[in-house]
């Protein structure tokens, strides 16, 4: 018998299991934001929310005003590793888009080092699941230097790189059937 689990319980898991970056590929934005601030909440840690409008800003306050010159993405994440000194959940939104920019994937880098350094999480929110293959190998060298506690080096992410089939690849059978079970059950994007 399987436990089915609700979002909010899968993504503290996911939190628990000190998961240095989370995708969320969602159109339902508001609600996804409810549960990484509800988690915020309940864990006590900071919680700092991004977007292109309007810059780093904290996400517990509704109109927290925003951090001056964190609009653009790589300004943003570079803010963030600069300044991540304990533990938060960091939301970034419709940022994958922006990953194609070397400036930003390498401030991405950089961020998630800090990320890691300091437990925290940070969770892209987007509506595209087309997360760029080297950011995916990135993160997957981040857990590797993680691990053997050295610093994060081009090797690791060549490695990563190798062994790291696309998600399309090894999720084949799964996307199919995701494929056939929408037929005729949702309305096809544009």
């Amino acid at each position: 018998m399987s436990i089915m689990l609700t979002d909010h319980e899968r993504f503290e898991q996911l939190i628990t299991a000190r998961h240095a970056c989370v995708s969320i590929v969602t159109s339902e934005e508001g609600y996804a934001l409810s549960i990484v601030g509800d988690t915020a909440m309940k864990r006590q840690c900071d919680y700092w929310l991004w977007s292109v409008t309007r810059g780093v800003r904290d996400g517990m306050l509704a109109d927290a005003p925003p951090v001056p010159d964190t609009d653009h993405p790589a300004a943003a994440l570079f803010h963030l590793s600069r300044n991540l000194k304990k533990r938060a959940l960091i939301v970034a939104l419709d940022v994958v888009g922006h990953l194609k920019d070397e400036r930003v994937a390498r401030a991405l880098r950089d961020a998630l080092v800090a990320v890691m350094q300091t437990n925290s999480t940070l969770v892209l929110i987007d509506y595209r699941d087309d997360l760029p293959p080297l950011v995916q190998a990135i993160i997957a060298a981040l857990f590797a230097a993680f691990r053997e506690k050295i610093q994060l080096n081009t090797q690791h992410i060549l490695h990563a790189l190798k062994i790291s089939p696309p998600l399309s690849g090894t999720m084949r059978e799964k996307i199919n059937w995701l494929r056939t079970w929408a037929k005729g059950r949702c309305v096809p994007a544009d």
